[in-house]
């Protein structure tokens, strides 16, 4: 059973298992390197550090990045 496999058997409606799976799909395609694991019942992605995580909540869709790829996009996301 894959990561995301067991994520999802925890979830308890097909809407929040689509969201798992529409967002492992986004981040698969931008990080198709990384590994994956789950952590604090969330799923980790990383390659070699922790890169990001995600979890579905009852109404909303966690997305938690680390410092890695904030560093990396800290002037496209600073004000202007």
């Amino acid at each position: 059973m894959t990561v995301i496999e067991q994520y999802n058997a925890g979830l308890t409606t097909d809407t929040d298992r689509t969201l798992a799976l529409a967002m492992h799909t986004i981040l698969r395609a931008v990080l198709p390197d990384a590994e994956m694991k789950l952590a604090y019942g969330l799923v980790r992605y990383y390659q070699p550090k922790a890169i990001c995580y995600f979890g579905i909540n009852k109404r909303h869709i966690g997305f938690y990045p680390t410092n890695q790829p904030m560093a990396h996009f800290a002037k496209a996301v600073a004000p202007c």
